[in-house]
């Protein structure tokens, strides 16, 4: 009698939640459930153009970070004029930009890592107008920068896919020094001593790859051997052990963006399988099966373009728009 009694009672009250027009099931609209990998995703499949035309130069290989609530773009290499910069810039929608610093101290640079770690800025390492550097640089407004002077440095290094921060530290993955393209691994808690965890990750020495934090582990995805792309997928849950997945279903990769929106790993653009700048987007919610959001986005193709979670949406910036890396861009897209 008891059992019935509180059956009867349960049906009743998911009787006037309904009435009242309450779900007791959770949403599968968009994003609502995101940690949920069944859940519908729709990020990457329809965007749409913020801005056409930034106030800052059209430009690629910068940097990009989502730090204290706004989007950040700082250096990379410029068109008209052409050349390496070090500006900085910040907006808090991705429509408005604020030039926040038109020469901080660190050299004017491309292919670096930028990231926010120990709620500061990084800019780290990267071509400084035509040298290989390791120098460090840490901003806790974007305004005013310090060089943390490293007493055990990071490696000269370019293109290694950004910087990636796992279990509190700041990691360097792979790319490219001043003899080769590498496959070691780098870290540091707090920017001056860096150490190299493994001198060898057990994956190909490559450059121009993504290094994403995903579901506890860093991931690697795609870049360049020095003569072919690549399109493997590896992962570690301490940065020193890398596990190899099945090839994903997207083809070889390289100067793609591989952003972590709402507990999935996306793939934007890049150049596929050495045939130029693509706008294809595919996403996974478990690292080993992709799926394809759209094979042509409404974004002209790009590579060394950059792409960030920010605001609920995916938003991708700049980059280079021809074959032949003669026409960049300064427009801004986003995907909800």
């Amino acid at each position: 009698m008891h059992k019935k009694m509180k059956k009867i009672g349960t049906l009743i009250a998911l009787s006037i939640a309904a009435l009242a027009g309450i779900s007791c099931l959770p949403s599968l609209k968009g994003h609502e459930n995101p940690y949920d990998p069944n859940a519908i995703f729709t990020a990457g499949t329809t965007w749409h153009n913020a801005v056409a035309s930034a106030p800052f130069a059209c430009r690629y290989s910068h940097g990009c970070a989502v730090f204290k609530n706004k989007l950040w773009v700082i250096g990379g290499v410029t068109q008209n004029p052409y050349g390496w910069t070090n500006d900085v810039w910040y907006s808090g929608n991705g429509t408005n930009w604020v030039q926040l610093k038109v020469n901080p101290p660190f050299h004017a640079r491309m292919d670096f890592g930028c990231t926010v770690f120990n709620d500061k800025l990084w800019v780290v390492c990267g071509n400084a107008e035509g040298q290989y550097s390791n120098d460090v640089w840490s901003s806790s407004d974007g305004d005013t920068w310090v060089n943390m002077a490293p007493t055990s440095p990071p490696p000269r290094r370019m293109r290694f896919g950004n910087i990636a921060v796992f279990k509190n530290r700041m990691w360097i993955v792979g790319g490219l020094d001043i003899v080769e393209q590498t496959n070691d691994v780098w870290s540091s808690a707090d920017g001056i001593t860096w150490t190299r965890q493994t001198a060898n990750g057990g994956f190909q020495a490559r450059y121009d790859h993504t290094v994403s934090v995903f579901d506890d582990r860093l991931w690697i995805v795609g870049g360049f051997n020095g003569t072919t792309p690549r399109n493997d997928i590896w992962y570690s849950s301490n940065g020193i052990n890398w596990t190899q997945i099945t090839a994903p279903e997207f083809g070889q990769h390289c100067w793609h963006t591989a952003p972590v929106h709402n507990n999935r790993i996306m793939i934007i653009g890049g150049s596929y399988n050495g045939t130029g700048p693509t706008n294809d987007v595919w996403y996974t919610s478990g690292g080993s099966t992709w799926t394809v959001a759209t094979a042509g986005a409404q974004f002209p193709p790009r590579l060394e373009h950059t792409a960030v979670s920010f605001n609920g949406s995916v938003w991708l910036i700049g980059g280079q728009v021809s074959d032949g890396g003669t026409v960049y861009t300064n427009d801004i897209w986003y995907s909800e």
